[in-house]
């Protein structure tokens, strides 16, 4: 019976790890989002904010973008807006989680 409380105590915490990890699990950066193209369609993204989501999730500033993409600034503010309106999300956070598959709401 000693044994068996003694190897039991550490599945505990063992289980709630697994469980941490399976909730909170952020993909390496190499690693691609497999599916843009269904989530698009489902929240109606144009194909410049498609442009715009991908620079986003590269970690670039609006300003960044706005050079990259040949847009004033206030172009790129416009469209992450709408991207925010569009998938119900609050900020550049939120839109990468949604992207990982993660939910943060």
């Amino acid at each position: 019976a000693y044994l068996f409380v003694y190897f039991a105590s550490d599945i505990l915490p063992l289980l709630y790890l697994g469980s941490y990890l399976s909730k909170h699990h952020i993909p390496e950066d190499n690693q691609e989002i497999k599916d843009f193209d269904g989530f698009y369609k489902k929240h109606e993204i144009t194909r410049r904010e498609s442009e715009i989501i991908q620079l986003v999730s590269h970690g670039k500033t609006n300003k960044e973008i706005a050079d990259e993409l040949f847009i004033t600034l206030q172009t790129v503010k416009d469209h992450t807006h709408r991207i925010y309106t569009k998938t119900g999300v609050r900020n550049r956070v939120e839109l990468i989680n949604l992207l990982r598959g993660l939910e943060v709401r």
